[in-house]
């Protein structure tokens, strides 16, 4: 009967034994939700970059325009100060192709600016949910200097607009110039009623 008890109180008491140490193990083992996102942010960081390739199949199709990877030849760079305009008689390709580089520019600015205003609103958010907000200097530096970031890119984009506008302009007077000046390609219409032989 003694041993009995005592395989009954072993039987009871390993049971607990290896849940207790179960419990030590498993808090080294899991990570904490912040860990694991940190860690698969510094994992996403150390892979390469996927480098894009261009071909037929991938070239963006635009009815009328001009594809073009890289730099355009000839077009010139919007970015650089005192660059000079494009000649009244240049070609309406080269001045489309300076039209389609300045909207694409235009377009990424603005994508550059969306950026600015979410980050933006996300700092202040944080900043101004603190209780004690106002004793955090280094946080309103840090949103004075993002509106800042703000304001410069609002101007670049107001200028790239300029330039897309003096583009398009410039494209269609160059286009209309090509049309009128260009060699007649056109042929005589003919009469569908001939004159009677005699």
């Amino acid at each position: 009967m003694k041993i009995a008890g005592c395989g009954l109180a072993i039987l009871l008491v390993l049971p607990a034994g290896l849940a207790r140490a179960q419990e030590q193990s498993a808090p080294s083992d899991a990570l904490s939700p912040a860990e694991a996102a940190r860690r698969a942010r510094e994992a996403k960081q150390s892979q390469p970059k996927a480098t894009k390739t261009f071909d037929n199949d991938t070239l963006p199709k635009t009815p009328g325009g001009i594809n073009v990877v890289g730099e355009a030849p000839g077009a010139i760079d919007e970015a650089a100060p005192g660059a000079p305009a494009a000649a009244p008689g240049s070609s309406p390709a080269a001045a489309s192709a300076e039209a389609a580089a300045a909207k694409s520019k235009l377009q990424n600015l603005k994508a550059d600016l969306d950026s600015l205003k979410r980050k933006y609103d996300l700092d202040s958010q944080m900043y101004y949910s603190k209780p004690d907000y106002f004793t955090d200097k280094s946080g309103q530096q840090r949103l004075d200097d993002e509106q800042a970031q703000i304001n410069a890119k609002q101007q670049e984009i107001d200028e790239a607009q300029r330039q897309l506008d003096a583009a398009e302009s410039q494209a269609k007077t160059s286009n209309q110039a090509g049309e009128a000046g260009g060699p007649n390609t056109e042929t005589p219409p003919t009469n569908p009623n001939p004159p009677p032989s005699s």
